[in-house]
């Protein structure tokens, strides 16, 4: 459901974390949390913006951590609204692609690193 056709989005976001908080929220929305746990109860919202306020006063000089922390939720209930798009969705796939071959090729790495210095010990 739609309220309104040519509105995609809960807020404009101005500032770019809270842009990113919120592309992130909805992606890890619909790529992490199943269907019937997206949507938030009152006390569940009221829990989620304690914890924020609780994990951002841990950074007083980090303003831009209530932008993308507080944004991040809203895109998160923005799949209630607005339900992921074809094109979101291939560029989710394609940023869990690209993640998962730089973690496999890091720990490729560390096996290799970590192979090295067994045999050069093994050596002394």
């Amino acid at each position: 459901m739609v309220l309104i056709s040519d509105v995609t989005a809960l807020v404009t976001c101005s500032h770019p974390d809270a842009a990113k908080g919120y592309y992130v929220g909805r992606r890890d929305c619909f790529m992490d949390t199943p269907s019937n746990e997206r949507i938030y109860t009152d006390s569940e919202l009221l829990e989620e913006l304690r914890q924020i306020a609780q994990d951002v006063m841990g950074y007083p000089n980090e303003e831009n951590s209530w932008y993308y922390s507080v944004v991040c939720l809203v895109g998160n209930m923005s799949a209630q609204v607005f339900p992921a798009t074809p094109e979101e969705c291939q560029q989710w796939e394609t940023e869990y692609r690209h993640w998962q071959e730089q973690y496999e090729q890091e720990m490729a790495q560390a096996r290799d690193s970590e192979s090295f210095q067994l045999a050069a010990f093994q050596e002394a």
